[in-house]
This record gives structure tokens, sequence and C-alpha cells, in this order.
């Protein structure tokens, strides 16, 4: 299998960073949606009982009307915020599993050669951050085994993660 379109084995490839890094935008999205629900919540409070301190008289139907009101912005952000909740973990791992696997591969390779069992090119999946990386690690590679007299091998393992 070609390592420009391997599979994704694992999602957490490197647990500290990728939950670091959703963690970290997971709360800018809490603290956001809960300072909106607050200022929501006070709007509709004002509304309703600061109605009589300005003189304005609500009748008990738009009391209720604007009550309904809350209720349903209330389940309205609930599902909204579950929702989002949900894409923003699950894009968060994807996304973050784009950084750690090369970052997991160019490691794994690295080991494979100082233990002498490779002197391959690297190769990342399609979508991968760092494509720089492989390509510059690839031409040093190229230097290397020409200095050294070896050959490219024709088959490079796959290393999908």
């Amino acid at each position: 299998m070609n390592d420009k379109t391997a599979k994704r084995k694992e999602v957490l490839i490197n647990r500290k960073l990728q939950f670091t890094i959703v963690t970290f935008f997971y709360s800018i999205f809490f603290l956001t949606s809960l300072i909106f629900f607050l200022i929501f919540s006070y709007i509709f409070n004002k509304i309703i009982y600061a109605s009589d301190s300005i003189g304005l008289q609500l009748t008990r139907e738009a009391r209720n009307y604007i009550l309904n009101l809350h209720g349903d912005m209330e389940m309205i952000f609930f599902i909204t915020f579950i929702v989002f909740t949900i894409a923003i973990i699950t894009i968060g791992f994807l996304l973050t599993h784009k950084i750690a696997g090369p970052i997991y591969c160019m490691c794994r390779h690295l080991q494979q050669i100082c233990e002498g069992k490779t002197t391959a090119d690297v190769h990342f999946r399609k979508g991968d951050f760092f494509m720089e990386l492989e390509e510059n690690f690839n031409r040093h590679m190229a230097i290397y085994r020409q200095k050294l007299g070896i050959k490219p091998p024709e088959d490079p393992p796959s290393e999908s993660t």
C-alpha cells in the first residue's frame, strides 16, 4: 500500500499533544458559549423582571410568550452546544492526527535508520502537515545514500498511522 493513501490505524498517536490541543480549543468554545448563554439569559430576565421598573406593563400572555421564547432559546442553545461539542472534539482529534502522524512516522523512521534497518525515504500520508519535512528529509537521505554508495530501496516500508 502506498503511504500517500494509507488509512489511519490509530487516531490517538501522541495523546498528550492531541488532548492538549483539543482541550485548549474546546475550552475556548465552552467559555464563549457560556458567556453567550449568560448574556441571553440576562437579557431575557431583564425584559421580564425589569419591565415593571421602567413602566412597561406586560400582560400575562406577553410574559408567558417571553418565557416560552426563553425556554426555546435554551433548548436550541443546548442542542447546538451538544452538536458543536461532538464536532469540535471529532474534528480536533482528526486534525491533530495530521500533525502528530508525521512526527510519529519521522521518529519511527529515524529509529529504524539508527538501528540499521533502512535507508529508505520517509513517506507521509496525503493531507498530512509537514510535507516539506518529508521532502527535505528525503533529499538528505538521497545525498546520504549517494555518499555511502547505497542504492535506494525499491519498495519503501509502509509506515501508515
